[in-house]
């Protein structure tokens, strides 16, 4: 998250929290990023996308050179 916007980055951590809190959650890997961070989906236990959700809620973004087959995104 940004710099510039102090607080954010907690904010977003507390939404994906809220998400996954007490849920058994499926975990998706497809790689490591050039910072070797893993790449993965997280999914819910009724097959909605947390990633797709923190997107769609404006908690974080995404660049559709790196998923450009993402649809809902």
């Amino acid at each position: 998250m940004s710099r510039k916007r102090p607080g954010v980055r907690d904010r977003a951590k507390q939404a994906a929290s809220a998400l996954v809190f007490g849920k058994e959650v499926t975990v998706r890997t497809h790689g490591m990023d050039k910072y070797g961070r893993i790449i993965a989906n997280v999914l819910l236990p009724d097959g909605s996308n947390v990633n797709n959700e923190l997107v769609k809620d404006s908690w974080c973004w995404w660049y559709r050179k790196f998923a450009p087959k993402d649809l809902a995104l």
